[in-house]
């Protein structure tokens, strides 16, 4: 069964419950994906989580925020980050064609977002069951990394995207797997997602 850092276990339980409590749709995106669907997974865990929330408006967003504080989250000084009691971080983006029409979504002057790809996260999520049982609706992989090869121009795109479609994992050898989480590292920090 899948591993996640300890310390985000009460971080994404306590999401997931208060999601879907209010019957928000999301899916975990970010470093966790790969660390939960990659058969060789990272030396190095990841200490933060990243979902996408599927929300109407901005104002819809900034009032979901407010209700996760009877989860146990707080609002931080970055608009897509909430800290847990444990200290745990969550980076939350919400998502509606009504919010990012054009795939750019714009929190707050200087803070826009590449949201390209986020229409697919919610219907095509991969519940995933991690160690303690939670089942959390991970971005399926296959998409993730045919963006991250294509936004590249790697001729590989649609093969990887196809055989990890297809498999519902991707198997790669430890030399493949610097190459894919460089390129990894290198498409959250086009979305935004780096820290």
């Amino acid at each position: 069964m899948p591993r996640i850092e300890p310390t985000l276990v009460p971080v994404v339980a306590d999401l997931e419950r208060g999601l879907r409590q209010r019957g928000v749709p999301f899916g975990v995106v970010g470093a966790l994906v790969p660390e939960l669907l990659l058969d060789t997974r990272p030396a190095r865990m990841t200490n933060d989580a990243d979902v996408m929330v599927v929300v109407q408006t901005l104002a819809d967003f900034e009032t979901l925020k407010d209700k996760l504080a009877a989860h146990g989250f707080e609002r931080t000084r970055v608009p897509h980050r909430l800290r847990h009691t444990t200290g745990g971080l969550l980076d939350i983006l919400p998502y509606s064609e009504s919010i990012a029409p054009d795939g750019r979504l714009e929190l707050q002057d200087g803070f826009v977002f590449n949201m390209a790809g986020f229409r697919h996260v919610v219907p095509h999520a991969v519940p995933t069951t991690i160690e303690g049982g939670l089942t959390l609706p991970l971005a399926p992989f296959s998409s993730i990394v045919k963006a991250v090869l294509d936004r590249f121009d790697d001729p590989d795109a649609e093969w990887v995207g196809t055989a990890a479609a297809e498999r519902g994992r991707i198997y790669l050898e430890d030399e493949h797997r610097t190459h894919v989480f460089e390129l990894f590292r290198w498409y959250r920090l086009g979305t935004g997602l780096w820290r």
